[in-house]
């Protein structure tokens, strides 16, 4: 007899967290977009979200402490009502990776500045691994169905087909110039959803002719499906364009069972930056049952009443 178990299951498998990578040009959307996913926790390693009314983890400065960071959204997601954590932006983690391979790997004889100090290649192998290692710590938060979010800048390169002479411009994420031959190939495989966010310029002709052209007007689109022009997947059969907008993509982090009020039957709602199964958490420790704010509050003055009385 087997050790392992091979009863099949079938259908669609619900309770686990998306894996979605989001990248993008410089101003386009990516924080505020991920700050609607539910639930959303960011860690901040650039500090971008300043002015973002989010809740936030301190910004890690060290791999370790990003690595840490991790590990306590997974061990604590539930009494804090973290949801979806997000990793805000992977090409500023990736600086901290490479300073924790140099300091761990240099000597007193020889102290590495960069990864291209290794040599003949050696460090961005390092890297892959480290990156892999960090990609297993949300094996549990995926689990538990805590979303990953992890946003990257984006960067155009020539490319040249090997059938083509002409050279054209490809977007992919914004990772160090070798590392982006196994970085981001690794991040695209492990996300469910891969999203190109970017700015769609719409050009008119200026004259009769049609050889003069200006921009008209401007807006702000993420696309799903690989082209040769940009990275991009989802397994969710996404339209290959669409407005850069939650509500495009909402439906599919929407997989839990929505938690309802044990006194008034309403489902419970997020307020004051409290995710829902944060103030279900509480109310069922404190008051013995899962209620909404509003019913919380109301237990709050009938216990007081009955300890005055």
């Amino acid at each position: 007899m087997s050790q392992f178990n091979y009863e099949e299951v079938n259908g669609v498998q619900h309770g686990k967290g998306l894996k979605v990578v989001l990248y993008g040009q410089e101003g386009v959307g990516k924080s505020t977009l991920a700050s609607q996913c539910p639930g959303a926790v960011f860690i901040d390693c650039e500090g971008s979200t300043t002015h973002m009314n989010v809740r936030r983890l301190p910004s890690p400065t060290c791999w370790e402490m990003l690595c840490d960071e991790l590990k306590f959204i997974a061990e604590n997601h539930q009494q804090k009502g973290y949801q979806s954590v997000i990793i805000d932006t992977f090409d500023w983690a990736e600086r901290m990776a490479i300073e924790k391979i140099c300091r761990d790997n240099s000597t007193e004889q020889k102290v590495l500045k960069g990864i291209e100090d290794f040599g003949y290649g050696k460090g961005w192998q390092y890297e892959c691994e480290l990156i892999s290692k960090f990609l297993d710590l949300t094996n549990p938060l995926i689990s538990a169905g805590v979303n990953v979010v992890i946003l990257c800048h984006a960067i155009t390169k020539k490319v040249t087909l090997p059938e083509e002479t002409a050279e054209y411009d490809h977007w992919e994420m914004k990772l160090g110039s070798k590392t982006t031959n196994k970085i981001a190939p690794m991040l695209k495989e492990w996300s469910d959803m891969t999203l190109f966010l970017a700015f769609q310029t719409n050009i008119t002709a200026t004259d009769s002719e049609g050889k003069k052209h200006r921009a008209t007007s401007q807006k702000r689109v993420m696309y799903a499906t690989k082209t040769a022009w940009w990275d991009a997947k989802n397994r969710f059969g996404l339209p290959d364009k669409m407005p850069l907008d939650f509500k495009q993509i909402a439906h599919l982090f929407q997989t839990a069972e929505p938690l309802i009020c044990a006194d008034c039957g309403q489902e419970i709602q997020t307020v004051k930056n409290h995710a829902p199964e944060q103030i279900a958490t509480i109310t069922e420790k404190k008051y013995g049952r899962k209620l909404c704010w509003d019913c919380a509050v109301k237990a709050k003055e009938m216990n007081q009443n009955a300890t005055a009385s």
